[in-house]
Protein backbone atom coordinates (compact mmCIF):
# COMPACT_ATOMS: atom_id res chain seq x y z
CA UNK A 1 0.00 0.00 0.00
CA UNK A 2 1.30 3.46 -0.85
CA UNK A 3 1.84 5.96 1.96
CA UNK A 4 1.89 3.38 4.73
CA UNK A 5 3.47 3.79 8.12
CA UNK A 6 7.25 4.10 8.47
CA UNK A 7 7.33 0.79 10.34
CA UNK A 8 6.00 -1.08 7.33
CA UNK A 9 8.03 0.98 4.83
CA UNK A 10 11.22 -0.01 6.62
CA UNK A 11 9.94 -3.58 6.60
CA UNK A 12 10.59 -3.93 10.32
CA UNK A 13 7.70 -6.22 11.15
CA UNK A 14 8.04 -8.68 8.26
CA UNK A 15 11.51 -10.09 9.08
CA UNK A 16 10.72 -10.24 12.80
CA UNK A 17 7.50 -12.13 12.10
CA UNK A 18 9.36 -14.62 9.89
CA UNK A 19 11.94 -15.32 12.61
CA UNK A 20 9.16 -15.65 15.16
CA UNK A 21 7.30 -18.09 12.90
CA UNK A 22 10.43 -20.22 12.51
CA UNK A 23 10.87 -20.36 16.28
CA UNK A 24 7.22 -21.31 16.71
CA UNK A 25 7.57 -24.06 14.09
CA UNK A 26 10.55 -25.51 15.99
CA UNK A 27 8.63 -25.33 19.25
CA UNK A 28 5.65 -27.04 17.63
CA UNK A 29 7.85 -29.93 16.47
CA UNK A 30 9.33 -30.19 19.97
CA UNK A 31 5.91 -30.16 21.62
CA UNK A 32 4.52 -32.80 19.26
CA UNK A 33 7.51 -35.06 19.83
CA UNK A 34 6.97 -34.92 23.60
CA UNK A 35 3.26 -35.72 23.43
CA UNK A 36 2.03 -32.27 24.44
CA UNK A 37 -1.62 -31.44 23.84
CA UNK A 38 -1.74 -31.14 20.06
CA UNK A 39 -4.73 -28.81 20.06
CA UNK A 40 -2.90 -26.05 21.92
CA UNK A 41 0.32 -26.67 19.98
CA UNK A 42 -1.57 -26.46 16.68
CA UNK A 43 -3.34 -23.28 17.77
CA UNK A 44 0.05 -21.74 18.59
CA UNK A 45 1.43 -22.85 15.23
CA UNK A 46 -1.48 -21.31 13.34
CA UNK A 47 -1.44 -17.99 15.16
CA UNK A 48 2.35 -17.69 15.33
CA UNK A 49 2.91 -18.35 11.64
CA UNK A 50 0.01 -16.31 10.25
CA UNK A 51 1.32 -12.98 11.55
CA UNK A 52 3.89 -12.65 8.77
CA UNK A 53 1.41 -13.77 6.13
CA UNK A 54 -1.04 -11.09 7.16
CA UNK A 55 1.66 -8.42 7.26
CA UNK A 56 2.74 -9.40 3.74
CA UNK A 57 -0.86 -9.28 2.51
CA UNK A 58 -1.21 -5.84 4.08
CA UNK A 59 1.89 -4.61 2.26
CA UNK A 60 0.31 -5.63 -1.04
CA UNK A 61 -3.12 -4.13 -0.48
CA UNK A 62 -4.40 -1.10 -2.33
CA UNK A 63 -6.61 0.52 0.31
CA UNK A 64 -6.00 1.91 3.77
CA UNK A 65 -9.08 0.22 5.33
CA UNK A 66 -8.02 -3.18 4.00
CA UNK A 67 -4.46 -2.55 5.17
CA UNK A 68 -5.67 -1.73 8.68
CA UNK A 69 -7.96 -4.78 8.75
CA UNK A 70 -5.05 -7.07 7.89
CA UNK A 71 -2.71 -5.45 10.42
CA UNK A 72 -5.43 -5.75 13.07
CA UNK A 73 -5.80 -9.45 12.23
CA UNK A 74 -2.02 -9.88 12.56
CA UNK A 75 -2.18 -8.14 15.94
CA UNK A 76 -4.96 -10.46 17.08
CA UNK A 77 -2.88 -13.49 16.04
CA UNK A 78 0.14 -12.12 17.91
CA UNK A 79 -2.00 -11.75 21.03
CA UNK A 80 -3.34 -15.29 20.57
CA UNK A 81 0.20 -16.64 20.20
CA UNK A 82 1.21 -14.86 23.41
CA UNK A 83 -1.74 -16.42 25.24
CA UNK A 84 -0.86 -19.90 23.94
CA UNK A 85 2.74 -19.44 25.06
CA UNK A 86 1.57 -18.42 28.52
CA UNK A 87 -0.66 -21.48 28.78
CA UNK A 88 2.21 -23.74 27.71
CA UNK A 89 4.47 -22.18 30.33
CA UNK A 90 1.89 -22.33 33.10
CA UNK A 91 1.12 -25.94 32.17
CA UNK A 92 4.84 -26.78 32.44
CA UNK A 93 5.06 -27.73 28.76
CA UNK A 94 7.86 -25.22 28.12
CA UNK A 95 10.55 -23.83 30.41
CA UNK A 96 10.35 -20.28 31.69
CA UNK A 97 13.52 -19.27 29.83
CA UNK A 98 12.11 -20.47 26.50
CA UNK A 99 8.83 -18.72 27.26
CA UNK A 100 10.63 -15.49 28.15
CA UNK A 101 12.51 -15.42 24.84
CA UNK A 102 9.49 -16.22 22.69
CA UNK A 103 7.22 -13.91 24.63
CA UNK A 104 9.70 -11.04 24.24
CA UNK A 105 9.70 -11.60 20.47
CA UNK A 106 5.90 -11.70 20.44
CA UNK A 107 5.68 -8.54 22.57
CA UNK A 108 7.99 -6.72 20.17
CA UNK A 109 5.86 -7.70 17.18
CA UNK A 110 2.70 -6.71 19.07
CA UNK A 111 4.21 -3.31 19.87
CA UNK A 112 5.21 -2.72 16.25
CA UNK A 113 1.78 -3.69 14.95
CA UNK A 114 0.10 -1.47 17.50
CA UNK A 115 2.31 1.45 16.45
CA UNK A 116 1.34 0.94 12.82
CA UNK A 117 -2.36 0.94 13.70
CA UNK A 118 -2.00 4.04 15.91
CA UNK A 119 -0.11 5.91 13.19
CA UNK A 120 -2.78 5.26 10.58
CA UNK A 121 -5.91 5.90 12.59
Amino acid sequence: MKDVSPTIEKNVVAPKSVLFALKIMRLYEQLCSTGTDRLLATHLLQSGTSIGTLVREAELTESKPEFLDLINMALKDAQTAARCLLLLKEGDYIHSLEYDKLNADCDEITTLLTEIIDQLQ
